[in-house]
């Protein structure tokens, strides 16, 4: 992912691609579909705000390890970022902003995402990552629907499509229930 130094300068660069992953692969892996109940403008707030939320968030995932016996306690890492052409930047606050301008409730687009699960666990008290898995996210909102496309880039799938996509969907209604916007219904997920 594309950390620059001078994220101010480097962002403004990338305003105009923001978004749109010039190489989105037409393999789908997964696809999910969620009907909402809530303005389009507070569905893209939601949007915005679960991806930053997720985006460094951890929590702990079994892990099999080659040279141990059966699974080990891990831990999961969500790193995120937002399309700017052939390139992704960081997704945080400043970016998100960006981000929410883009999403027009009488013009949809779709918004690529970089999601990168890392995968980590302990030995001898060291952190000690694992092989990371590389999603391309595709997400489109329009009024009353959030479509979700998934292709998986690299890694071992540690975490199946399905869950991830169920695992997208959970946080996405958790945010538009705690803003109270209205309701989120997973309508169906697909996976190749």
């Amino acid at each position: 992912m594309n950390r620059p130094a001078s994220k101010h300068r480097t962002l403004e660069n990338w305003k105009s691609s923001l978004g749109i992953f010039t190489n989105f692969s037409p393999t789908l892996h997964g696809t999910a579909r969620i009907i909402l109940d809530c303005q389009t403008n507070d569905a893209k707030r939601a949007l915005v705000r679960m991806l930053e939320e997720l985006n460094g968030r951890q929590q702990p995932i079994a892990l099999s390890v080659s040279g141990a016996e059966g699974e080990v306690c891990g831990t999961m890492r969500f790193e995120i970022g937002v399309a700017a052409g052939n390139y992704f930047v960081y997704l945080d606050e400043e970016t998100g902003t960006e981000l929410s301008k883009l999403i027009l409730p009488d013009k949809p687009r779709p918004l690529d995402f970089l999601l990168v699960l890392a995968y980590y666990y302990k030995r001898a008290d060291k952190e000690i990552p694992l092989k990371f898995d590389y999603y391309h996210l595709r997400l489109m909102l329009g009024k009353g629907v959030l479509n979700i496309a998934v292709n998986h880039v690299k890694g071992t799938r540690r975490v199946p499509i399905d869950d991830l996509l169920q695992m997208l969907f959970s946080k996405y209604e958790e945010e538009i229930r705690r803003l109270h916007l209205g309701t989120a219904k997973l309508d169906r997920i697909r996976t190749a």
